[in-house]
């Protein structure tokens, strides 16, 4: 909450300044200091639930609120027509777009939890915000560092194998001192950056990195919150929850932050493709908290394992689908920039799968949707007592 207070005055003072130059700096310092207090408001639930059972009063769980979160999620496409309407007013949507923003994220999250929870029993309020939070200020934190340190590791090992080629160290300084002398400009950045955007190698390297290494750190941090409660004996709905929530936190996260540099022109397919993107995050985390609870149930570790390899391989399939569909809208319809025929026929491939990679993607959210709504009925079922067989008493043979 600090910290948005000083984001908001800073950004005030920066846009009274009369310099145009800070003005779209300042929107997105609004639209921070905006999330910032989004978030120091999603504190106050989960500490005021802790007061309460510190004081030997626990607040009990109520009922799911699957119907009020579909009356909600029919209203988004109002949220979203809003949104789209807002971002073009200029300086006065960096105002009024950021609460706009949030509802629209929170919407689609939301109902996707209670979807989740339906007709389960449902923890107590404090595991559900403290799950929350601690996706917020703990797991997804360690992710981006993790990722981070990742990276920091990438560009060390880049700049050892520069060092040791004289060539590609000359080609690199040529590179760099077109980018300096584009000072900026998107289309010049772009035609600078294409033929290695274009290059196999570099397709394949995104690949590699985006969907295979980012799925396996994020899919084995992002339950954290759920393992710190497997030794209380989670059922497998309460760890389908819990996931669920971890997942939610995560995925509210990462939308809020990508939406702060946004144009108007990009708000809407931006806002409606990160939710696609939040049915992602939920439904992993979601399955992987339902597997650890049951592991740990049954002491049977081998199913957990083969459910991060499912989640990971989904995980990596959106993000390579995604990587693709970027691709394509940069390589121009002939490429003749690759060096030989069989690169620029893979190329082209690449270029033609890029294009169906949306529909790939619309097919992959139905189908984490129905894994969800099957999640939720194995966890009910797992909840129904087995009816003991009866017993059939038979007299001795010489009796008979």
């Amino acid at each position: 909450m600090l910290g948005a207070g000083s984001l908001f005055v800073f950004a005030l003072v920066s846009m009274s300044s009369g310099t145009a130059l800070y003005r779209p700096q300042s929107g997105m310092l609004l639209g921070l200091a905006w999330v910032l207090g989004f978030f120091g408001l999603v504190c106050l639930p989960s500490i005021w639930f802790a007061i309460q059972r510190l004081s030997g009063h626990p607040v009990q769980p109520t009922g799911g609120r699957i119907r009020l979160a579909t009356l909600a999620l029919a209203l988004w496409p109002l949220f979203l027509a809003a949104g789209q309407a807002v971002s073009t007013l200029g300086a006065l949507s960096y105002f009024i777009l950021p609460p706009i923003q949030i509802i629209a994220v929170v919407i689609p999250l939301w109902w996707l939890v209670e979807l989740v929870q339906r007709n389960l029993p449902l923890p107590s309020p404090q595991r559900n915000w403290g799950a929350l939070n601690f996706s917020l200020f703990v797991s997804t934190p360690l992710v981006i560092v993790v990722e981070i340190l990742g990276l920091v590791l990438g560009v060390l090992g880049v700049i050892l194998v520069v060092s040791a080629q004289p060539d590609l160290a000359r080609i690199l300084q040529n590179l760099n001192a077109q980018v300096l002398g584009a000072h900026g400009d998107p289309e010049t950045l772009l035609r600078i950056y294409r033929p290695y955007l274009e290059s196999p190698w570099a397709i394949f390297l995104a690949l590699a990195v985006l969907s295979g290494l980012v799925p396996l750190v994020e899919e084995l941090i992002k339950p954290l919150a759920v393992w710190t409660l497997v030794g209380r004996r989670l059922t497998p709905g309460e760890g389908l929850i819990a996931g669920a929530i971890a997942g939610g936190g995560f995925a509210l996260m990462e939308t809020l932050f990508s939406l702060l540099n946004t144009t108007n022109d990009s708000w809407l397919a931006l806002t409606v493709g990160r939710a696609g993107t939040g049915v992602l995050h939920t439904t992993t985390a979601a399955l992987m908290g339902f597997t650890l609870a049951e592991a740990f149930r049954t002491r049977r570790f081998l199913r957990l394992g083969l459910m991060y390899l499912l989640v990971t391989t989904l995980h990596g399939l959106w993000n390579a689908f995604s990587i693709l569909n970027g691709i394509s809208d940069l390589i121009p319809g002939q490429s003749g920039l690759a060096p030989s025929p069989t690169g620029r026929g893979l190329v082209e491939f690449i270029k033609n799968i890029g294009v169906y990679a949306p529909v790939g993607m619309v097919i992959l959210t139905i189908g984490f949707l129905l894994l969800l709504w099957a999640a939720n009925r194995s966890a009910r079922r797992s909840l129904t007592p087995v009816a003991p067989a009866p017993v059939v008493l038979q007299a001795p043979a010489h009796i008979l």
